[in-house]
């Protein structure tokens, strides 16, 4: 344990040390960091004035200068030129880009360089703009994901149906235990027969983000929904910044998404004519008693009302519809349309007793 805190103590101090190192020299960006900046600068969210901070220092002279930058060898690192040795060699702003591929560059985190190049900015420019520490954390999650995709994670995406949605869920097939995708409810090997309800709608895929050793990273429902419309639903990862990466296939695809990765079922929504609620809708095959077919159900993040008589799938519901079950129990039970209690084994609602025919389907 001392070990450890000492190894990452010295780290640190490099760290630190590389820091001060970067002075006195025109503020430099490379080409592909530059560009994610001015993509970044684009996106109108909350990170987005760090990205003009980058990008409108560069090329500019400042005091305290951090010089040099370019994309690192991963999402979480930027490299740069120590300013010293570039006036030592003698080599000019053109070369300096063009041979730092085949230098030994220093490496700096990501977020560690943003806090850096804020305080220059404000110091140039006497700025009092408040910068968060959330502002920071978006910026660094939206910097690794444009950096993924500029590395081909498009690529990795991929869109499955059928009997292979069950795998996707499957824990054993998971990269890793993190974030929103490592607790999922639904990744036990019990839940498998719950997602036979996914298996029996057409109108259902999922999108999946896999890793180079083919197990998943990131999946999302994406649902077709009445009208034609696309609509991905909540993006499940093992690492935040991975939520961008569907953002911008869904942009690209033109699919309806949700602003915030919750199980909220009302939104909102972001659409290509902006931000607002939806009343969606999806189509199932209508369920007759005499089919005598018996569910277990997943949960569901948006589409939590299922009227199984109309065979349709909504967020919403209305006194004008017919009966329904909410589809929000982890333990595969529907619950009741009238009380919201759940089933028991024999499929009667265990709060008021009443419907049973909604159980036997």
């Amino acid at each position: 344990m001392i070990e450890k805190s000492y190894k990452n103590f010295i780290l640190e101090k490099i760290e630190n040390d590389l820091l001060e190192l970067l002075t006195e020299s025109i503020f430099l960006l490379g080409d592909e960091f530059n560009q994610i900046m001015y993509q970044m600068g684009d996106d109108d969210q909350n990170y987005s004035i760090i990205a003009d901070m980058f990008s409108s220092m560069d090329m500019e002279d400042v005091e305290t200068d951090v010089s040099y930058i370019d994309t690192g060898d991963d999402n979480n690192s930027v490299k740069f030129v120590n300013p010293e040795k570039v006036k030592n060699d003698g080599l000019t702003q053109a070369d300096i880009f063009k041979k730092s591929r085949e230098r030994n560059r220093n490496s700096i985190n990501i977020g560690r360089l943003a806090r850096k190049v804020i305080e220059i900015y404000k110091q140039k420019n006497g700025s009092s703009d408040k910068i968060t520490d959330k502002q920071i954390e978006d910026f660094v999650n939206a910097y690794k994901s444009y950096y993924d995709i500029k590395k081909g994670a498009l690529d990795k995406l991929k869109l499955l149906k059928g009997n292979d949605i069950k795998s996707t869920y499957l824990y054993d097939n998971y990269f890793s235990e993190d974030g929103s995708l490592g607790n999922s409810c639904m990744a036990a090997e019990e839940c498998q027969s719950y997602l036979d309800f996914y298996v029996d709608n057409p109108n259902v895929e999922v999108l999946v983000l896999m890793a180079p050793n083919n197990k998943i990273m990131a999946r999302a429902l994406v649902w077709t929904l009445v009208n034609g419309d696309k609509f991905m639903d909540r993006v499940y990862t093992n690492r935040d910044s991975d939520e961008n990466i569907f953002i911008k296939w869904a942009v690209e695809n033109k699919a309806i998404y949700k602003s915030t990765q919750n199980s909220n079922q009302s939104g909102p929504f972001v659409t290509k004519e902006g931000e607002k609620g939806l009343e969606l809708e999806v189509m199932f095959k209508p369920i007759k008693l005499s089919m005598k077919k018996l569910y277990s159900y997943p949960y569901l993040d948006t589409l939590k009302y299922f009227y199984w008589e109309e065979g349709i799938l909504r967020n919403w519901t209305s006194d004008t519809f017919g009966h329904y079950i909410k589809l929000e129990d982890t333990d595969g039970l529907p619950q009741c349309f009238s009380c919201s209690g759940s089933s028991d084994p024999d499929y009667t609602c265990n709060r008021c007793g009443g419907f049973s025919d909604v159980w036997v389907i």
